[in-house]
């Protein structure tokens, strides 16, 4: 029984996320966002150069570490066998996308059996999953390693062999690789992987030799880019995106003095304060070897943020989250922004309600029908997630605690930095409960059900 329930969501997931591509192949839509030219760029300087490196706008060649390696290396692979092809990149996506889901049905189905049968329908079903697996950018990779990596780890608990320890590692190592959000997260991970991974009869000998196995694993890929960098540059580190995203994205977001601007010119606000504070100093920005320039982006963004009220940062953190969480997916679809008035970040305003009041004013009458469903479908899974997350809590603390700690964790990396694929980290976890409370709610209707009644 149980195979035939993963073949199922397995075919369900591709099925639909093939059929969304056929859409946009046959419409004539695009599969790329603003990132995919970096990466493509990306992969064309590494064929040029036999290495991983990029030409800077002064035409010196300095090693590419902005953006981490192991996506343009999965663009590069997908190339060397297809051809440049976007579309192929969209099958191979949906594909790893579809078995992202079976990792879904895998974990929820350990808390019962019908919420992972409600979980894996959900994640086929998921508009994020969907949408996100159809662009060319490292979001749908990131989340299949990160899938590979607690799939291997319930093995672990199961009683699995030390191949499932050493992939589990490996797996989470080279999701690190492939977004640095991971990074502060990894000791947390390797302290969990200690304490739960392995069954209660396991011997502490036993659970310390494997735990070491899984962070000399997972350390393996990140020491490797740290490695790679200390050699190019002189000092290791994982990339260099930090200093532009607090200078470019946090600062202007949330710096009272930029707030209420529209995302970019608020952003070139603040360039424009760096390069003045630069020639203040008698240096040229323009003049600047890479990791300087970064180094001195990063503290003088954080030199700003720093002298922020409190109550604003937290406002910013709060707003940020909220929209993260709140957003829906299918305002990403390109098909669906190619009538929308544009970013909502770019729109100005003093407050939520104020930007939305412009960004509604000036919408398509098709995007705000399309808006209103996706919001009232966003609203109804919201309900659900909230539910779930506090049945959870309460029927399993240390399994509740643990995902919204999780949660948390993804939400305040993000800070006051907002986009539907941005939580796609954590959209497992936010199906995960919803299928906890549709199974609650199943389970109060039909009181007889013993299926969804029954503990795994």
């Amino acid at each position: 029984m149980l195979p035939r329930i993963f073949f199922g969501i397995f075919v369900l997931a591709l099925a639909v996320r093939l059929a969304n591509i056929a859409s946009i192949h046959l419409s004539g839509g695009s599969f790329q966002i603003e990132d995919s030219p970096l990466y493509y760029a990306i992969v064309d300087d590494w064929i040029r150069f036999g290495r991983y490196i990029r030409i800077d706008d002064a035409g010196g060649m300095y090693r590419e570490f902005e953006r981490l390696p192991v996506y343009p290396a999965f663009l590069l692979a997908l190339e060397f066998v297809f051809g440049r092809s976007d579309l192929m990149v969209a099958v191979v996506q949906a594909i790893l996308d579809s078995f992202t889901c079976l990792f879904v049905l895998s974990a929820a189905i350990r808390y019962r059996p019908i919420v992972g049968v409600i979980a894996g329908v959900l994640a086929a079903l998921s508009p994020n999953l969907i949408i996100t697996s159809s662009l060319v950018v490292n979001d749908t990779l990131f989340l299949f390693l990160l899938g590979l990596s607690v799939f291997a780890m319930f093995r672990v608990r199961s009683g699995g062999m030390v191949f499932w320890v050493v992939l589990s590692g490996l797996a989470l190592g080279t999701a690190t690789i492939t977004r640095p959000i991971l990074v502060y997260f990894l000791p947390f991970v390797g302290t969990g992987f200690l304490i739960f991974a392995f069954p209660r009869s396991s011997g502490w000998v036993k659970r310390v030799a494997r735990a070491a196995i899984f962070i000399v694993a997972a350390s393996v890929p990140v020491a490797g880019v740290l490695e790679a960098t200390a050699d190019a540059y002189g000092k290791p580190f994982l990339t260099r995106q930090g200093g532009v995203h607090l200078l470019g994205w946090v600062l202007p977001m949330t710096h009272p003095d930029t707030h209420e601007l529209a995302q970019g010119d608020a952003s070139a606000v603040w360039f424009g304060r760096f390069n003045e504070a630069m020639v203040e100093q008698g240096l040229d920005p323009d003049l600047m070897p890479p990791v300087e320039i970064h180094d001195r982006r990063e503290a003088f963004a954080l030199g700003q943020l720093v002298q922020v009220p409190p109550l604003a940062l937290l406002k910013s953190w709060v707003r940020g989250s909220v929209l993260n969480l709140a957003l829906p997916a299918i305002l990403y679809d390109g098909r669906v922004r190619s009538l929308s008035p544009g970013g909502f970040s770019q729109i100005p305003g003093d407050s939520i309600f104020a930007k939305l009041s412009v960004y509604f004013s000036e919408a398509d009458i098709r995007w705000l029908a399309a808006c209103l469903l996706a919001i009232v479908g966003a609203g109804v899974f919201g309900v659900l997630q909230v539910a779930g997350a506090i049945i959870c809590t309460f029927r399993y603390p240390g399994t509740g605690i643990s995902l919204l700690l999780a949660i948390g964790y993804i939400l305040g990396i993000l800070g006051p930095v907002f986009a539907a694929k941005y939580r796609l980290p954590i959209e497992p976890i936010l199906i995960f409960f919803s299928a906890v409370a549709i199974t609650f709610v199943w389970a109060r209707l039909r009181p007889g059900d013993t299926i969804a009644g029954s503990e795994h």
